[in-house]
Protein backbone atom coordinates (compact mmCIF):
# COMPACT_ATOMS: atom_id res chain seq x y z
CA UNK A 1 0.00 0.00 0.00
CA UNK A 2 1.35 3.46 -0.87
CA UNK A 3 2.11 6.32 1.52
CA UNK A 4 -0.79 8.21 -0.01
CA UNK A 5 -3.14 5.36 0.85
CA UNK A 6 -1.93 5.31 4.45
CA UNK A 7 -2.38 9.06 4.72
CA UNK A 8 -5.98 8.64 3.61
CA UNK A 9 -6.45 5.97 6.25
CA UNK A 10 -4.99 8.20 8.96
CA UNK A 11 -7.30 11.04 8.00
CA UNK A 12 -10.28 8.68 8.04
CA UNK A 13 -9.33 7.47 11.50
CA UNK A 14 -9.03 10.88 13.14
CA UNK A 15 -11.01 10.91 16.35
CA UNK A 16 -11.77 7.21 16.12
CA UNK A 17 -11.16 4.61 18.83
CA UNK A 18 -8.07 2.37 18.71
CA UNK A 19 -10.36 -0.56 17.95
CA UNK A 20 -11.87 1.15 14.92
CA UNK A 21 -8.44 2.18 13.64
CA UNK A 22 -7.22 -1.40 13.89
CA UNK A 23 -10.40 -2.65 12.18
CA UNK A 24 -9.87 -0.23 9.30
CA UNK A 25 -6.20 -1.13 9.02
CA UNK A 26 -7.06 -4.84 9.00
CA UNK A 27 -9.60 -4.19 6.29
CA UNK A 28 -7.02 -2.50 4.09
CA UNK A 29 -4.39 -5.16 4.76
CA UNK A 30 -6.83 -7.79 3.57
CA UNK A 31 -7.02 -6.13 0.13
CA UNK A 32 -4.59 -7.85 -2.22
CA UNK A 33 -4.81 -5.57 -5.23
CA UNK A 34 -3.12 -2.16 -4.96
CA UNK A 35 -5.88 -0.37 -6.87
CA UNK A 36 -8.49 -1.96 -4.62
CA UNK A 37 -6.48 -0.78 -1.65
CA UNK A 38 -6.51 2.77 -2.96
CA UNK A 39 -10.25 2.58 -3.46
CA UNK A 40 -10.76 1.18 0.04
CA UNK A 41 -8.67 3.97 1.59
CA UNK A 42 -10.62 6.61 -0.31
CA UNK A 43 -13.94 5.04 0.69
CA UNK A 44 -12.93 4.97 4.36
CA UNK A 45 -11.91 8.62 4.18
CA UNK A 46 -15.28 9.50 2.66
CA UNK A 47 -17.23 7.32 5.08
CA UNK A 48 -15.56 8.90 8.11
CA UNK A 49 -17.00 12.25 7.07
CA UNK A 50 -20.45 10.65 6.88
CA UNK A 51 -20.19 9.28 10.41
CA UNK A 52 -19.39 12.76 11.67
CA UNK A 53 -22.74 14.03 10.34
CA UNK A 54 -25.03 11.65 12.25
CA UNK A 55 -26.51 12.23 15.69
CA UNK A 56 -26.61 9.81 18.62
CA UNK A 57 -30.09 8.52 17.77
CA UNK A 58 -28.97 7.55 14.28
CA UNK A 59 -25.89 5.84 15.70
CA UNK A 60 -28.02 3.75 18.07
CA UNK A 61 -30.36 2.83 15.20
CA UNK A 62 -27.41 1.84 13.01
CA UNK A 63 -25.88 -0.33 15.73
CA UNK A 64 -29.19 -2.15 16.27
CA UNK A 65 -29.56 -3.05 12.58
CA UNK A 66 -29.57 -6.76 11.81
CA UNK A 67 -27.82 -6.37 8.46
CA UNK A 68 -24.64 -4.51 7.61
CA UNK A 69 -26.21 -2.48 4.82
CA UNK A 70 -28.99 -1.34 7.18
CA UNK A 71 -26.35 -0.02 9.55
CA UNK A 72 -24.34 1.97 7.02
CA UNK A 73 -27.03 3.14 4.61
CA UNK A 74 -28.37 6.00 6.80
CA UNK A 75 -24.81 7.22 7.34
CA UNK A 76 -24.05 7.14 3.64
CA UNK A 77 -27.32 8.87 2.78
CA UNK A 78 -26.59 11.76 5.12
CA UNK A 79 -23.24 12.34 3.48
CA UNK A 80 -24.67 12.05 -0.02
CA UNK A 81 -27.43 14.49 0.91
CA UNK A 82 -24.83 16.94 2.14
CA UNK A 83 -22.96 16.68 -1.15
CA UNK A 84 -26.16 16.61 -3.21
CA UNK A 85 -26.95 20.15 -2.13
CA UNK A 86 -24.01 21.21 -4.26
CA UNK A 87 -24.33 18.74 -7.14
CA UNK A 88 -27.31 17.97 -9.43
CA UNK A 89 -25.51 14.78 -10.48
CA UNK A 90 -25.27 13.63 -6.86
CA UNK A 91 -28.98 14.39 -6.35
CA UNK A 92 -29.90 12.28 -9.37
CA UNK A 93 -27.73 9.41 -8.18
CA UNK A 94 -29.27 9.58 -4.71
CA UNK A 95 -32.75 9.38 -6.21
CA UNK A 96 -31.64 6.31 -8.14
CA UNK A 97 -30.25 4.65 -5.02
CA UNK A 98 -33.44 5.31 -3.09
CA UNK A 99 -35.62 4.01 -5.90
CA UNK A 100 -33.60 0.81 -6.09
CA UNK A 101 -34.03 0.34 -2.36
CA UNK A 102 -37.78 0.86 -2.74
CA UNK A 103 -37.94 -1.74 -5.48
CA UNK A 104 -35.95 -4.23 -3.43
CA UNK A 105 -38.44 -3.86 -0.59
CA UNK A 106 -41.65 -3.72 -2.64
CA UNK A 107 -44.40 -6.32 -2.27
CA UNK A 108 -42.64 -8.29 0.46
CA UNK A 109 -39.06 -7.75 -0.65
CA UNK A 110 -36.65 -10.11 -2.38
CA UNK A 111 -34.92 -13.44 -1.87
CA UNK A 112 -31.59 -14.84 -2.96
CA UNK A 113 -30.91 -17.61 -5.45
CA UNK A 114 -31.22 -20.44 -2.93
CA UNK A 115 -34.57 -19.19 -1.63
CA UNK A 116 -35.83 -18.64 -5.17
CA UNK A 117 -34.92 -22.25 -5.99
CA UNK A 118 -37.01 -23.46 -3.04
CA UNK A 119 -40.00 -21.33 -4.03
CA UNK A 120 -39.79 -22.72 -7.56
CA UNK A 121 -40.40 -26.23 -6.31
CA UNK A 122 -37.00 -27.13 -4.98
CA UNK A 123 -35.13 -26.84 -8.26
CA UNK A 124 -31.36 -26.39 -8.24
CA UNK A 125 -29.60 -23.05 -7.95
CA UNK A 126 -28.08 -23.79 -11.35
CA UNK A 127 -31.57 -24.06 -12.84
CA UNK A 128 -32.45 -20.66 -11.37
CA UNK A 129 -29.26 -19.23 -12.85
CA UNK A 130 -30.20 -20.60 -16.28
CA UNK A 131 -33.62 -18.97 -16.06
CA UNK A 132 -31.97 -15.70 -15.04
CA UNK A 133 -29.56 -15.92 -17.98
CA UNK A 134 -32.46 -16.61 -20.36
CA UNK A 135 -34.31 -13.65 -18.77
CA UNK A 136 -37.38 -15.75 -18.02
CA UNK A 137 -37.24 -14.65 -14.38
CA UNK A 138 -36.50 -11.21 -13.00
CA UNK A 139 -33.20 -10.95 -11.09
CA UNK A 140 -31.77 -7.70 -9.76
CA UNK A 141 -27.95 -7.56 -9.50
CA UNK A 142 -26.61 -6.86 -6.02
CA UNK A 143 -22.87 -6.95 -6.69
CA UNK A 144 -20.35 -9.68 -6.13
CA UNK A 145 -22.22 -12.00 -8.46
CA UNK A 146 -25.28 -12.03 -6.18
CA UNK A 147 -28.87 -11.48 -7.30
CA UNK A 148 -32.13 -10.51 -5.64
CA UNK A 149 -35.36 -12.08 -6.90
CA UNK A 150 -38.49 -9.99 -6.16
CA UNK A 151 -41.08 -12.03 -4.29
CA UNK A 152 -43.95 -10.40 -6.15
CA UNK A 153 -43.08 -12.33 -9.32
CA UNK A 154 -43.67 -15.77 -7.77
CA UNK A 155 -46.90 -17.77 -7.83
CA UNK A 156 -46.62 -21.32 -6.54
CA UNK A 157 -49.92 -22.23 -8.19
CA UNK A 158 -48.61 -21.93 -11.75
CA UNK A 159 -46.57 -24.33 -13.84
CA UNK A 160 -43.49 -22.11 -14.08
CA UNK A 161 -43.84 -20.77 -10.55
CA UNK A 162 -44.37 -17.17 -11.69
CA UNK A 163 -47.30 -14.79 -11.90
CA UNK A 164 -49.34 -15.79 -14.97
CA UNK A 165 -48.14 -13.91 -18.03
CA UNK A 166 -44.92 -12.63 -16.50
CA UNK A 167 -42.68 -14.73 -18.73
CA UNK A 168 -44.39 -13.26 -21.78
CA UNK A 169 -43.83 -9.75 -20.45
CA UNK A 170 -40.16 -10.46 -19.77
CA UNK A 171 -39.74 -11.74 -23.32
CA UNK A 172 -41.52 -8.70 -24.76
CA UNK A 173 -39.30 -6.05 -23.20
CA UNK A 174 -37.30 -3.80 -25.46
CA UNK A 175 -35.01 -2.89 -22.54
CA UNK A 176 -32.39 -5.21 -21.06
CA UNK A 177 -31.72 -3.42 -17.78
CA UNK A 178 -33.33 -5.47 -14.98
CA UNK A 179 -33.86 -2.42 -12.77
CA UNK A 180 -35.80 -0.73 -15.58
CA UNK A 181 -37.87 -3.90 -15.96
CA UNK A 182 -38.68 -3.87 -12.24
CA UNK A 183 -39.54 -0.17 -12.45
CA UNK A 184 -41.94 -0.91 -15.29
CA UNK A 185 -43.69 -3.66 -13.37
CA UNK A 186 -44.21 -1.54 -10.27
CA UNK A 187 -45.13 1.85 -11.75
CA UNK A 188 -48.62 2.98 -12.92
CA UNK A 189 -48.87 2.77 -16.69
CA UNK A 190 -51.15 4.89 -18.87
CA UNK A 191 -51.36 2.15 -21.49
CA UNK A 192 -52.96 -0.03 -18.83
CA UNK A 193 -55.47 2.54 -17.63
CA UNK A 194 -53.18 3.69 -14.85
CA UNK A 195 -52.65 0.19 -13.48
CA UNK A 196 -49.27 -1.17 -12.56
CA UNK A 197 -48.30 -3.91 -15.04
CA UNK A 198 -47.97 -6.30 -12.10
CA UNK A 199 -51.61 -5.64 -11.17
CA UNK A 200 -52.65 -6.00 -14.80
CA UNK A 201 -51.13 -9.48 -14.85
CA UNK A 202 -52.91 -10.35 -11.63
CA UNK A 203 -56.16 -9.25 -13.28
CA UNK A 204 -55.50 -11.49 -16.28
CA UNK A 205 -54.56 -8.70 -18.71
CA UNK A 206 -51.49 -10.55 -19.95
CA UNK A 207 -51.57 -9.45 -23.59
CA UNK A 208 -52.00 -5.78 -22.70
CA UNK A 209 -49.12 -5.95 -20.24
CA UNK A 210 -46.87 -7.60 -22.83
CA UNK A 211 -47.71 -4.93 -25.41
CA UNK A 212 -46.92 -2.19 -22.91
CA UNK A 213 -43.60 -3.89 -22.11
CA UNK A 214 -42.67 -4.05 -25.79
CA UNK A 215 -42.80 -0.25 -26.08
CA UNK A 216 -41.29 0.57 -22.70
CA UNK A 217 -38.10 2.56 -23.01
CA UNK A 218 -38.64 3.20 -26.71
CA UNK A 219 -38.12 6.87 -27.65
CA UNK A 220 -41.48 8.62 -27.83
CA UNK A 221 -43.19 5.94 -25.74
CA UNK A 222 -43.69 5.79 -22.01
Amino acid sequence: MTTKDLDSLRRAAEGATPESVEAAASFLRAVDDELQGMLAARALDWFARGVALVDREQVVEALSASEGYEAVLPLIEDLVLEEARKSPVARARLRGIRRKREMLGAEGGCVGTAEAAEILGGISKQAVDKRRERRTILALPRGGGEYAFPLWQFDEGTRDGLVPGLTGVLRSFSVENPWMRAEFMLAPNDRLGGKRPLDALRDGETDAAARAASTYGVHGSE
